[in-house]
């Protein structure tokens, strides 16, 4: 239960965050999310998402302060919470959509490719994983169509462009 109240606490902290944009809340949700995180026993229903919970917090402070340990640590996290889901076989969409924006993100620091080839795996997961008419598709397919677009205008084939292009207007046509 102490895990569940301290992820609950992160959750609203950060949505407070969100809201306000007052770091020292984001902060404070991280500590609650860690505090879930070491308070639950690793073959735990819970853990992966008290792990992407944690994630998502590091990398909105990433976001905040530009400090790129939360950024390494957020792709850290969101990949031990996808090792756990894929053993109990659970959906993981959402876990692997938030790896590839940490990954998307990290090559706009680092200009390293292969974060935008493990962008692109992770987000073509994302996809592989949503039901046809998820609501979260359209998402899904921006964020891969945005990374293939980043791979185009770094020197890959035109085909990238081309994928792109079909993904950005599955989008659009799916989105109401």
């Amino acid at each position: 239960a102490l895990a569940s109240y301290s992820s609950n606490l992160g959750t609203s902290l950060r949505d407070r965050y969100v809201r306000t944009g007052r770091l020292e809340d984001l902060n404070e949700a991280i500590q609650a999310y860690l505090h879930a995180v070491e308070r639950t026993p690793a073959e735990a229903l819970e853990l992966p998402g008290y792990l992407n919970n944690l994630g998502i917090g590091l990398h909105d402070r990433y976001m905040a302060v530009r400090n790129f340990e939360d950024l390494e640590e957020s792709l850290k996290v969101y990949r031990q919470a996808i090792e756990r889901l894929q053993q109990r076989g659970q959906v993981l969409a959402q876990v692997y959509n938030n790896l590839g924006i940490g990954l998307q993100n990290r090559y706009t620091v680092s200009g390293d490719l292969t974060d935008l080839d493990e962008a692109v795996a992770a987000y073509q997961q994302a996809i592989a994983l949503e039901q046809p008419d998820s609501p979260n598709l359209p998402a899904r397919q921006n964020n891969l169509a945005s990374t293939l677009l980043a791979r185009y205008r770094a020197g890959e084939k035109a085909e990238a462009l081309e994928q792109a292009i079909h993904l950005f207007r599955s989008a659009v046509e799916h989105t109401p």
